[in-house]
C-alpha cells in the first residue's frame, strides 16, 4: 500500500512540477506577471505538500522498497531545491524592481541577463544530478551482478568439492576390491599348493 500511495503522490508531484517550469518558462514573456508569479507559488507549494507525502510513505517502506526508491527521492528533492531558487530569484528581481523603478534599460538588461545565468547555471545542475543518478544506478547494477556471480561461483566451488569426495570414496572402494581379488587369488594359490603337494606325497607313499 505504501508503494502504491507513493506512486499517487509522485505523479501528482512530478505533473505540478511541469506546470511550475512551464509557468516558469513564460514568466519574462508574459504581461502579467503578478499572476504568473502566484501561479508560481501556488504550483511550488502543492508540489511541497505532495512531497512531504512521499518523504512519509518512504519513510514506512521496507528496506528493500526504500533502497529502491532512494535516487526518486534524492531526485525529487533536488528538483524541488531547484524550482525553489528559480521562485527565489524571481522574487529578488520584482523585490528590486519595486524598491528602485528608475532603473535604466542597460540595468534591467543585465538583471535579465543574470537571471538567464541563473536559470542555465540551474539547468546544468540539474543535468549533472541525472548523470550522477544514472552513474549511482549503474554501479549498483554493476555490485548486484558481482554478487550473483560470485554466489555462482561458491556453489561451483562447493559441487566441486562434492565431487572431488564422491571420487576419493570411489577409489576407496576400487581399492578394497582390489585387495580382495588379490587375497583371493593367493587363497586359490594357496589351496592349489597344498593339493599338489598332498597327490605328491600321496603317489610317493603309493609307489
Amino acid at each position: 500500500m505504501s508503494q502504491v500511495i507513493f506512486q499517487q503522490n509522485e505523479i501528482a508531484y512530478l505533473r505540478l512540477m511541469d506546470e511550475f517550469n512551464t509557468a516558469y518558462q513564460q514568466y519574462s514573456l508574459t504581461q502579467s506577471k503578478v499572476s504568473t508569479l502566484e501561479k508560481l507559488k501556488s504550483k511550488l507549494q502543492q508540489a511541497e505538500q505532495k512531497l512531504k507525502f512521499m518523504q512519509i510513505e518512504f519513510k514506512s517502506c521496507e528496506s528493500t522498497l526504500k533502497a529502491e526508491l532512494t535516487p526518486k527521492m534524492k531526485q525529487h528533492q533536488m528538483n524541488y531545491a531547484n524550482s525553489q531558487q528559480k521562485l527565489k530569484s524571481i522574487e529578488q528581481s520584482k523585490s528590486v524592481e519595486q524598491t528602485q523603478p528608475s532603473f535604466n534599460l542597460d540595468t534591467r538588461k543585465r538583471i535579465e541577463n543574470n537571471t538567464n545565468q541563473l536559470e542555465t547555471q540551474t539547468n546544468q545542475l540539474e543535468n549533472y544530478n541525472k548523470t550522477l543518478t544514472n552513474t549511482v544506478e549503474l554501479q549498483d547494477g554493476i555490485m548486484v551482478d558481482l554478487k550473483k556471480q560470485k554466489e555462482k561461483l561458491l556453489i561451483a566451488q562447493e559441487d566441486t568439492n562434492i565431487i572431488r569426495s564422491d571420487v576419493k570414496e570411489t577409489g576407496r572402494y576400487v581399492r578394497i576390491m582390489q585387495n580382495r581379488e588379490l587375497f583371493s587369488k593367493v587363497l586359490k594359490l594357496g589351496l592349489i599348493g597344498v593339493l599338489t603337494l598332498g597327490n605328491i606325497l600321496l603317489i610317493y607313499y603309493k609307489i
